[in-house]
């Protein structure tokens, strides 16, 4: 609703409504998110490697594998051996990945 009140402000003046437009921009094309399960000296090798990679829509979210009371679409993501990655668009994520490479050529091709 807010875009849509705001739409005619932004045609006739853009450079006043960046963070409408940024808004606008991730809606149209929302982003991955990562979840990241497992140990966490290997969730915080693959984040680093992750969020160095030149993609600026992407939150990624490493979560040990011991931790408790999580909401049920982030506890039906289980750990797998030192880590495993889901990688997430929207409301379906990928099968479990257990390789960096692999995740990372997943996010690749969107």
């Amino acid at each position: 609703r807010c875009l849509r009140a705001g739409w005619q402000s932004m045609q006739h003046a853009p450079h006043a409504h960046a963070s409408m437009l940024e808004a606008l921009r991730l809606w149209l094309n929302p982003g991955a998110t990562v979840i990241l399960r497992g140990e966490e000296k290997k969730m915080r090798e693959w984040q680093t490697t992750i969020e160095r990679q030149p993609q600026l829509d992407r939150l990624v979210f490493a979560i040990p594998a011991n931790q408790r009371d999580l909401p049920k679409s982030i506890e039906i993501r289980q750990p797998q051996g030192e880590c495993v990655a889901y990688a997430c668009r929207e409301f379906t994520c990928s099968p479990p990945v257990v390789e960096l490479q692999e995740l990372l050529r997943t996010l690749e091709n969107g």
